[in-house]
């Protein structure tokens, strides 16, 4: 199971199941790689069932993620990530760099993803002790916004980046 990967052009995500990614649990982990499509302000799955939903945020107030039951799973405010609405324990820290492209994801435990964006796509790499990169996810717009993370990487990971990246990605223009 931890050999598993999919490739995506030429990207190859690595299966993360040996050592799970995990942002607010272990229970939004998948033993396959996981597929979700943005529509609106909501995360579909492939067969269009509502998975997770972005309360955005009118002026400083905090952006809000829910799961498919309305829950509340994480807050954000000012590029830090609680989990529910509590906020006296971080469990995630965004760093953006608007010239290099690239944002920083600090998790707890020490683990970091670095994500690389790139005209209409951003790729998710885990961030080693060594600096090395390891491909766990990737987003896509055209025309919305999709992602596609590696098994063994906690999907609300992917619903933050990407509800960061819905606002910093060109929607590519249809020929």
């Amino acid at each position: 199971m931890g050999n598993q990967s999919t490739k995506h052009e030429h990207l190859t995500l690595q299966s993360q199941l040996h050592n799970p990614v995990v942002l607010t649990s272990e229970c939004f982990i998948h033993k396959t790689p996981h597929h979700l499509v943005m529509q609106g302000t909501n995360f579909v799955d492939t067969v269009g069932q509502v998975q997770f939903a972005v309360r955005p945020s009118s002026d400083a107030s905090p952006i809000q993620y829910t799961d498919a039951d309305g829950h509340l799973l994480a807050t954000c405010v000012s590029d830090t990530l609680y989990a529910g609405k509590f906020q006296d324990q971080p469990i995630g820290l965004f760093k953006v760099n608007k010239v290099l492209r690239t944002l920083t994801v600090h998790l707890q435990g020490r683990q970091q993803v670095a994500v690389h964006t790139n005209a209409h796509r951003a790729v998710l790499y885990l961030v080693a002790p060594n600096k090395e990169l390891t491909c766990i996810g990737h987003c896509e717009r055209m025309p919305t916004l999709s992602m596609t993370l590696a098994a063994g990487v906690d999907v609300t990971l992917g619903l933050f980046v990407a509800n960061y990246l819905k606002d910093n990605i060109p929607q590519r223009k249809r020929s």
